[in-house]
């Protein structure tokens, strides 16, 4: 037991000062740092003004209002942000296993997954998740929920276990590049194309990507399904009420699975033979 306690606080302490470095590394050039924030500020923005648009021409989408929608949007987009900012960097599996980088990360006397992390963090990335916030701050106070720390609480588990979903996304997505190098774009329509069904109501989808959604890939259980019992809204798919509360657990099979499928990877990788 003490030795996987010393291996994991081995890890923790490595990607602090690898993201300490990465840090100041960035903040070295400041103009490139602040456009790339506030290029992602924008793209959230964007997805914003789509919302609205939607609802200048109906009064719902299926049965939840405009606040509600927002509401939503906001929950699961600040923890698709979270795992961004932390996570994210290991979709350069790809481009470190054709180079044959990786071989240095299977070298050294620490997780694979941590030096990845640590080795291309990007505090810029956490432009994303400010529009978002201000959205979910703002939309609290128009939802006409009489706010209890009870509720309060399953909305932070939402954005959390969200964020973990993710997370988890982002390594498995990136780990088939131990077997198919170019899989960018695969991975992208998994980890962004989720986040983005996931901002809206999943009754108002077809059949099969509602069960994707809440299934294999439960982003949905998520946010979704929680808000229905925090937001009071409207749930034709009649998720029972232990769902609702339970719901953001689903992270915890999925980050065993993200661990299971990266540990693979790495036993599968054969370097690049030159």
């Amino acid at each position: 037991m003490a030795e996987p306690l010393d291996a994991l606080s081995n890890d923790a302490r490595m990607v602090r000062h690898l993201i300490r470095g990465r840090v100041r590394s960035e903040l070295q050039y400041r103009v490139s740092f602040s456009l790339f924030l506030f290029a992602q500020m924008v793209v959230t923005t964007m997805d914003v003004i789509a919302i609205v648009a939607v609802f200048s021409k109906v009064r719902s989408i299926g049965g939840w209002s405009r606040e509600q929608v927002l509401f939503l949007y906001a929950v699961s987009t600040v923890g698709f942000a979270l795992a961004d900012v932390t996570v994210s960097s290991v979709e350069l599996t790809a481009q470190w296993v054709r180079l044959g980088t990786f071989d240095r990360v299977m070298l050294r006397p620490a997780g694979t997954l941590a030096q990845m992390l640590g080795y291309e963090f990007e505090l810029r990335r956490v432009g994303r998740s400010v529009t978002p916030l201000v959205v979910l701050i703002v939309t609290a106070r128009f939802v006409h929920v009489a706010w209890t720390p009870a509720r309060v609480g399953l909305v932070l588990a939402a954005i959390v276990s969200s964020a973990l979903i993710f997370a988890a996304l982002f390594v498995i997505t990136s780990s088939l590049a131990f077997w198919i190098p170019s899989t960018q774009e695969v991975a992208n329509a998994f980890t962004y194309g989720s986040n983005t069904a996931a901002s809206y109501p999943t009754h108002v989808f077809d059949g099969w990507l509602r069960f994707w959604l809440l299934g294999p890939v439960p982003v949905a259980l998520c946010a979704y399904a929680p808000l229905i019992r925090v937001l009071g809204a409207p749930n034709p798919l009649g998720l029972p009420m232990w769902l609702q509360l339970a719901g953001p657990l689903c992270f915890v099979p999925f980050i065993a699975l993200a661990r299971f499928v990266w540990r693979l990877g790495n036993r599968h990788y054969r370097s690049t033979g030159s």
